[in-house]
């Protein structure tokens, strides 16, 4: 009896603790999420566009500071949750009412937006960008329009451009495309800036910039990277079926065709550069790229294709990356025109 009575001293002791537990964690998560809540609306309100430093600095810090305050004062809290979620949904509901534009002050390389006009298995492409470089603040915009045969399409490589040395994940990520004839055309999502803009990621998560497919010459796009940004490139051939090349090179170019119509807004982490990219081959191949880390943070995006056999494996990655780096061939090749065909002679 003793024994008995003993263990359901202790079940009860093991039950409250359990739903102490739960009950302690179920609190941690209602403060982080009204954290989370908080710390976007801060954002959205600093990015909401609304004329005036001044105007938006006066709301955002009203924001910042009102509710911690109130909360720590008030007697009845009930109160300051209720006007802190009516708040919130407010900032939520005006923030919704942001829509992208294609009419606005554009940097001088940002300001044609590129299409595609298909003929069976020809496709025109319109405004191809080709940029004359001086330094990465002076260069000289020029376009021209060039027909592909789709037929004609035979290889496709993935290039990492790797930002900065303080944090590896930070990287720009595009697709370059081969034609036979030593036809080759670049397509890097971007984002689209205006006049003296330069990008923000954590402005990017609050629809501060519009999404551009830029459709480039090879010598512009990638010499723009290595010769001038003095970054590193990392050229990967991909292997897949000619068809699949093919597919995914079509659906890029309908996807930059539309945003001459329907502009949309750039997103850090769920409209990027690779994320894009990343949407382009699931529709192609439904779940061939599952979510990952290395996706968000594009400059382990290589190392994801690699595991995942979308480029060569025959070796271990770290060959891969010594074979696929082109940035110091690059600065070697300089303008030659057969710039695009000398950075694919891999070591």
């Amino acid at each position: 009896m003793m024994a008995n009575a003993e263990s359901v001293l202790e079940s009860r002791e093991w039950g409250h603790l359990v739903r102490k537990a739960v009950g302690t964690a179920g609190k941690l998560l209602l403060v982080a999420m009204l954290l989370v809540l908080w710390l976007w609306c801060i954002g959205a309100i600093w990015y909401s566009g609304v004329d005036g430093i001044v105007v938006r600095a006066v709301f955002t810090a009203a924001f910042a500071l009102v509710f911690p305050v109130a909360w720590s004062l008030a007697k009845n809290r009930s109160a300051v949750a209720i006007s802190f979620f009516i708040a919130a949904a407010a900032t939520i509901g005006l923030w919704q009412l942001k829509r992208p534009s294609n009419e606005r002050h554009w940097s001088p390389d940002m300001a044609v937006l590129p299409y595609g006009e298909f003929d069976h298995n020809l496709v025109q492409l319109r405004n191809i960008r080709n940029c004359t470089y001086e330094t990465t603040e002076k260069f000289t915009v020029d376009y021209y329009d060039s027909t592909f045969d789709l037929k004609q399409l035979r290889t496709a490589y993935f290039i990492v451009e790797p930002i900065g040395e303080t944090f590896d994940g930070l990287a720009h990520t595009l697709v370059t495309f081969g034609f036979d004839d030593d036809q080759y055309v670049a397509i890097s999502v971007e984002v689209r800036r205006e006049q003296n803009e330069h990008f923000n990621p954590i402005a990017g998560m609050f629809k501060e910039y519009e999404l551009m497919y830029v459709i480039g010459d090879e010598r512009g796009l990638i010499r723009l990277r290595t010769n001038y940004r003095n970054d590193k490139v990392y050229f990967f051939p991909i292997v897949a079926p000619q068809e699949t090349i093919r597919t995914l090179f079509v659906d890029m170019i309908e996807r930059a065709s539309r945003l001459r119509n329907q502009p949309e807004f750039y997103h850090t982490f769920f409209s990027s550069c690779t994320t894009n990219i990343v949407d382009h081959i699931n529709r192609i191949a439904p779940g061939q790229v599952p979510f990952s880390y290395k996706v968000l943070l594009p400059g382990y995006s290589g190392r994801l294709a690699y595991d995942l056999r979308l480029i060569d494996t025959d070796v271990s990655y770290q060959e891969v990356q010594r074979r696929c780096r082109i940035d110091e061939r690059a600065r070697a090749i300089g303008c030659d025109p057969r710039f695009s065909i000398l950075i694919r002679k891999m070591k």
